[in-house]
């Protein structure tokens, strides 16, 4: 599936007609080894993180959708990660898990100072050279427009090539 905050599938293919009438050509860019960070609309709607943040002061400081928040007189739009707790054991397990990514969040493996295993602006990277099987990642459970299926034997990079070369067909 395509992901939301790109538009639907309708909007993709207008974006390529449009452009190909222009005679512009549309590439896609893929990165395979590192994930996004945490956002707060993911992290509320997929149930994954924590928050210093309890009860009433949830919804007054971040409003009823996470993904609404906007900062406020002196902060800036990275100041939201001030709220997340990123020690939290029980909810980042719910996150990637630690057979798909490292990271310096919670008992996740930290990243290294190599080729294979360092952090890009402390993305989390993904364990491309794992040759353990892994599993689907955690979150997924709550990410109801998934179609992904657990694959006896596959690791992190096989689960992406697989994804990946089903835009293909």
């Amino acid at each position: 599936n395509l992901d939301a905050n790109m538009g639907n599938e309708a909007d993709l293919r207008t974006l390529v007609d449009s452009a190909h009438q222009r005679g512009i050509r549309i590439l896609f860019d893929v990165v395979m080894n590192h994930t996004g960070y945490a956002t707060l609309a993911d992290m509320q709607e997929y149930q994954f993180g924590a928050l210093y943040l309890s009860g009433d002061e949830v919804k007054k400081t971040l409003g009823e959708r996470w993904s609404d928040w906007k900062p406020a007189a002196g902060q800036t739009w990275h100041s939201f990660n001030d709220y997340i707790n990123f020690s939290d054991k029980t909810g980042w397990d719910k996150w990637w898990g630690k057979n798909w990514i490292r990271t310096d969040i919670d008992d996740y493996d930290n990243p290294g100072f190599d080729d294979l295993t360092m952090s890009l602006a402390f993305l989390p990277d993904i364990k491309t050279e794992s040759t353990t099987a892994s599993g689907l990642p955690v979150f997924y459970k709550n990410k109801t427009d998934t179609h992904a299926k657990v694959i006896e034997g596959f690791t992190p990079r096989d689960y992406l090539t697989h994804w990946l070369s089903q835009w293909i067909r």
